[in-house]
């Protein structure tokens, strides 16, 4: 069982591509949280923190997104030889989705009532003098 060299270098070329995706995003992965957390210090010596801390959770942020993108690139290495995700067979469970969906609208109305009951009675007390 001979294969052609371009295939060999076409194999190569991608697993190369895909371990210098994996350590530019391991790479961001440690990076960025080293930096929120130095943003986040500087901040509680700032007098205005508002920018420090926004630029910190942004960077949070970003480190999330990165972690969920590396562990969905990792598990499809690994699964890559058993079987596909997209080979999964779906079946769309509307009747718990209708329900999740009436359930948030409830929830939000809620919220909603309590804080309009908690800011608009901020009448000064009515005094009996």
């Amino acid at each position: 069982m001979s294969t052609t060299i371009p295939s060999r270098c076409l194999c190569r070329a991608r697993h190369l591509w895909f371990l210098a995706t994996i350590t530019l995003v391991l790479i961001l992965g440690i990076g960025l949280p080293i930096g929120a957390l130095v943003l986040v210090g500087m901040s509680l010596r700032h007098p205005t923190p508002l920018r420090s801390l926004t630029i910190g959770s942004a960077l949070i942020l970003v480190t999330v997104v990165t972690m969920v993108l590396l562990r969905d690139m990792v598990r499809d290495a690994m699964l890559a030889d058993h079987f596909r995700l997209g080979s999964i067979p779906v079946a769309p469970q509307m009747g718990v989705f209708s329900l999740f969906a009436v359930l948030l609208v409830i929830g939000l109305v809620t919220v909603g009532w309590m804080l309009k009951v908690h800011f608009g009675s901020a009448q000064p007390p009515v005094s009996d003098r």
